[in-house]
């Protein structure tokens, strides 16, 4: 069995690499030693895997993993309860498990749960606290209810990523680890120089990231969640970026203060983000690039997307080009959340 062996603090955002591009063995489980994470990986020339991993790592063989730590995982504990834990995410120094029935209603499941949360602590020596999730996203600001299941009673997270640190309560403001692959494939799209907008910015990710790998672009970051906004300016000072310009209220009445402004343009509310053409418009300098994230049906999205954003285009009298999409996650059985950049053109 060949591994991957990588720091820890850079397993999250390497995990995901590897999945993306079919490396990860899924038959095999990852582990833990000292400060490194060692992921099953399949038989794959190193050379390759060199071009998509940009950190030193090293490659290990092992015959037998289970002399190196027991395999201690929700997959195995969990064979014959799937009904029970669905998934979970990591936040930095905080879990957040999915259970499929409301934790409260049986002993049964929250004995579960925090047999779970044992579980994810001895997996991962960095998380002090399980929580889990108690309904789905809900209201403009994006936020859910949680159940405090094991470890410290905490609710504030500190996530890093791309060099940065985020502290927030998950309680109060969207942030999403798996849209790490994303605010770094955005950090590359961005050049030096740049003058960009972050609608719906949350706690700051996209803005700090981006600020942070280009010191010499402007960035605007617009937040109408309050709770957000604030840890997002609590979040900027911690990350001592100066390019980032956070603004407190509604896209459709700030947009008039940004005309004319930006190089690009972030929009990841996947929801309604298709609401505001008109805002990414007004914002967009005479030629600019748009990431613009949305769900919809599995079959449709693509086109449907396309079809509404050219249909915009005609409406107010600019060009546009498609210029990438991907699928982001699956969101649903039916749905899926994906980004599409596209260049407004401005006649």
């Amino acid at each position: 069995m060949k591994y991957i062996k990588i720091k820890s603090k850079y397993a999250e955002r390497i995990k995901k690499i590897l999945l993306k591009h079919n490396i990860f063995n899924k038959n095999a489980n990852a582990f833990h030693k000292e400060e490194y994470v060692y992921f099953p990986i399949l038989n794959v020339d190193k050379q390759y895997i060199k071009k998509i991993i940009n950190i030193p790592f090293s490659t290990v063989s092992k015959q037998n993993s289970n002399s190196i730590i027991k395999k201690l995982t929700l997959r195995n504990i969990f064979k014959n309860d799937k009904d029970v834990i669905k998934s979970y995410d990591l936040l930095g120094n905080i879990a957040i498990i999915n259970i499929r029935k409301n934790i409260t209603t049986k002993m049964y499941l929250k004995s579960k749960a925090i047999l779970a949360a044992k579980v994810l602590m001895k997996i991962h020596p960095n998380i002090k606290t399980v929580i889990s999730k108690a309904g789905a996203i809900s209201g403009i600001y994006r936020i859910r209810n949680f159940y405090y299941v094991a470890g410290k009673k905490n609710y504030i997270a500190e996530y890093r990523e791309n060099n940065c640190i985020f502290k927030f309560d998950v309680r109060k403001s969207f942030f999403s680890s798996r849209l790490s692959y994303e605010r770094t494939r955005l950090i590359k799209l961005v050049k030096d120089n740049s003058n960009v907008v972050v609608m719906f910015a949350g706690v700051g990710p996209f803005s700090i990231e981006i600020a942070k790998a280009h010191p010499s672009s402007k960035i605007v970051s617009i937040e109408l969640n309050k709770n957000a906004y604030l840890a997002m300016c609590d979040n900027i000072k911690l990350n001592k970026v100066k390019n980032v310009k956070p603004v407190f209220g509604n896209v459709k009445k700030i947009a008039k203060n940004c005309k004319n402004f930006a190089d690009f343009i972030v929009m990841p509310l996947p929801k309604s983000s298709m609401n505001f053409l008109d805002e990414a418009y007004i914002v967009a300098k005479n030629k600019a690039i748009v990431s613009i994230y949305v769900f919809g049906q599995k079959e449709h999205i693509y086109n449907d997307t396309i079809k509404e954003i050219q249909k915009h285009a005609e409406k107010n009298k600019y060009k546009t080009n498609i210029l990438f999409n991907r699928i982001v996650r699956p969101y649903s059985k039916d749905e899926d959340e994906i980004v599409i950049d596209y260049e407004i053109i401005k006649q």
